[in-house]
């Protein structure tokens, strides 16, 4: 009698409460934003960080010495572009070739954009070797008998 009683009342429950609550996860569903396709679809940074040494540089281009083997990376000036030196504005007529030259630029599909360039920058240190141990040597002698 007991399990006829909660069988009849579970069925009652879910009869009324059954569409209401389906009716309402179907909305959640439905109003749910799309998530990314992909993880290579996310938001690229609006700018990347620049360091190097100045290769050439004209009114409307930068090249910076690339890597160890490695080509040179070519920008491009623009009318947006911020340049300063010593915390004042500056013109790209005020960088030299070899100067060693900070900023950030916006990656293009075609072309590399220049959006601040910093004439003050210094060159990094040079990181110091690790201590490497130290080989040694013992140098043996020999003596030759004389006859």
């Amino acid at each position: 009698m007991k399990t006829t009683t909660i069988l009849s009342t579970l069925v009652l429950v879910l009869a009324f409460a059954g569409p209401a609550a389906f009716s309402a996860e179907k909305k959640k569903t439905a109003e749910a934003p799309a998530a990314p396709a992909k993880k290579e679809e996310a938001k690229k940074p609006d700018h990347v960080p620049l360091y190097g040494q100045v290769v050439a540089i004209s009114a409307t281009s930068l090249s910076i010495k690339g890597g160890k083997d490695k080509p040179d990376r070519k920008f491009d000036i623009t009318a947006d572009t911020r340049i300063i030196k010593d915390d004042k504005a500056a013109t790209a007529k005020d960088a030299k070739e070899g100067q060693w030259v900070g900023g950030s630029y916006s990656k293009g599909e075609k072309s590399n954009t220049l959006l601040t360039l910093n004439l003050s920058a210094k060159q990094k240190e040079a990181k110091p070797d690790e201590k490497k141990p130290v080989a040694t040597t013992t140098a043996k002698t020999t003596t030759k008998k004389k006859s």
